[in-house]
C-alpha cells in the first residue's frame, strides 16, 4: 500500500509541478520552518529526556542511533499526510489555522489511538507542527523534527526499541 501511494504521489508531484510547492516539498522556508520546529522541539525533548530519566530508561540502546537515521523518513510521510492531504483539504472549509491545526493534532492524535499515552504526547506536536507549516510550508523540516521527537518518544516515553525489533526481522 505504501509504495502504491508513494508512486501515485511522486507521479501527480512530476506531472503537476505546482503541487509539491503546496504540498511543502519545496526547499524555500526550510530554515524557517526548522528554526520554529527545534524551538518547540528542544524544550520538548527536555520533557521527553526527565521523563525518561525518572522511568530509568537511560541508557538508550545503540539501536537509537538506527531508529534515529530511518524515522525521520517516516515523519515526513506523516507530515505529508497530514499537511498536505488534510490541512490542505481544510483550507477549504475554515480560513482560520488555529481552527485546521486543532483538528489535525486532533486527527494525529486520534491516529494513535488505543495508547492513551501517545495520544496525549503527539497532540500538541500536530498542533504546533501545523501552525508551522501553515507559515513555512516545508515538509522536510518539521518531518525531520517529526521524526527526532518520536525516536526520543519510543525509547524514553513508550520504553520501547524499534531498533532492535527491526534488526530482528533481519
Amino acid at each position: 500500500a505504501c509504495l502504491g501511494w508513494g508512486a501515485y504521489v511522486v507521479w501527480r508531484g512530476f506531472r503537476n509541478p505546482d503541487l509539491r510547492r503546496v504540498w511543502g516539498v519545496r526547499q524555500d522556508h526550510f530554515l524557517p520552518a526548522l528554526k520554529h520546529s527545534l524551538l518547540f522541539a528542544i524544550p520538548a525533548t527536555l520533557v521527553l529526556v526527565m521523563y525518561g530519566g525518572a522511568r530509568g530508561r537511560f541508557p538508550i540502546p545503540l539501536t537509537f542511533w538506527l531508529v534515529l537515521v530511518l524515522y525521520p523518513l517516516w515523519g515526513i510521510a506523516q507530515q505529508f499526510a497530514l499537511q498536505a492531504l488534510v490541512t490542505k483539504n481544510l483550507r477549504a472549509v475554515t480560513r482560520a489555522p488555529l481552527a485546521r491545526a486543532l483538528c489535525v493534532a486532533i486527527l494525529f492524535s486520534l491516529a494513535h489511538f488505543p495508547n492513551a499515552w501517545l495520544m496525549v504526547l503527539v497532540f500538541p506536536a500536530g498542533l504546533v507542527f501545523t501552525l508551522i507549516f501553515e507559515r513555512y510550508p516545508n515538509i522536510w523540516a518539521i518531518g525531520l523534527v517529526h521524526g527526532l521527537l518520536g525516536s526520543l518518544a519510543y525509547y524514553l516515553v513508550l520504553g520501547k526499541d524499534p531498533g532492535a525489533e527491526l534488526l530482528g526481522m533481519f
